[in-house]
């Protein structure tokens, strides 16, 4: 009788243990194996959700996005396991369109998984992310995602630091400011924050306080060229000739630009001043 109920169980399961043994390898980079084993589990229960969403998985890793496709479109078809589930299969399957650029229908998935599990908020980070830098540079709709991050996670240092980068490069430099402010109250020894916030008071020509904000990023970091040379560009336009000397000869050996023929017309133009 025992024998008998082992080998049913054995019969039973052998889909799942052909599905497990085809992600185990996967994720040890056997993939002709793996796809072997994915490929049993499928002939047993074709229309099982998550074997079709380990096997996109595996051909996702191997670069073969379009077949990654048929199984991911497979596993939203045939879900069966709520909502959570299925905001998962979405959001691999906008990567794949993300491989292959096809931005719309990325984003209509990315949005359609954000609209199944609204809680995750990382989900609305790379939303963000890739909303903001994909062709259509779509920067309202990027910040309307990562201030939904930021509502989820108010302490995420990181969401204010994704907040800034949107409004800086949008050019909206005094919001910008906002945001940089916020990022460097929850993570104070962010050296490039300082820099990046020193960048936005630069384009706005207050020279004070670009100043002080690349003194700060240096006082963090004094191996990085980029600070001291802002410190010089900062004090040469607020006429402080002399003293910004010393900070483009610090940048200068930093980064050793010997060959910049430009740079040494620099020097050149301070040792006139």
């Amino acid at each position: 009788v025992y024998w008998m109920y082992y080998w049913v169980n054995w019969i039973i399961e052998k889909d799942i243990r052909a599905n497990n043994e085809g992600v185990e390898l996967s994720q040890q980079w056997f993939y002709t194996w793996a796809l072997e084993k994915h490929d049993m589990a499928l002939a047993l229960k074709p229309e099982d959700p998550l074997y079709n969403f380990n096997k996109a998985f595996t051909l996702y890793d191997q670069w073969d996005y379009n077949r990654a496709l048929v199984y991911f479109d497979n596993a939203i078809k045939y879900n069966n396991n709520g909502d959570v589930d299925l905001a998962e299969y979405y959001s691999h399957r906008w990567a794949t369109y993300h491989e292959i650029y096809e931005y719309d229908k990325f984003a209509i998935d990315i949005d359609t998984a954000l609209s199944l599990n609204p809680d995750d908020f990382w989900w609305l980070y790379f939303d963000s992310v890739l909303k903001n830098y994909a062709d259509t540079y779509d920067f309202t709709w990027a910040l309307k995602s990562i201030d939904r991050l930021i509502v989820l996670d108010p302490l995420n240092a990181d969401a204010f630091s994704q907040k800034w980068e949107i409004l800086y490069y949008s050019s909206d430099y005094t919001w910008a400011i906002d945001a940089y402010t916020q990022s460097i109250e929850l993570e104070s020894e962010q050296s490039f924050t300082y820099l990046m916030r020193g960048h936005s008071y630069l384009w706005l020509e207050d020279y004070s306080l670009s100043l002080e904000n690349y003194q700060n990023a240096y006082e963090k970091d004094n191996q990085e060229y980029l600070y001291p040379f802002y410190i010089w560009y900062s004090l040469l336009k607020l006429g402080n000739y002399e003293e910004s000397k010393e900070y483009f000869y610090k940048s200068f050996e930093l980064e050793l630009w010997e060959e910049d023929e430009i740079l040494k017309l620099f020097i050149l133009l301070l040792k006139n001043k």
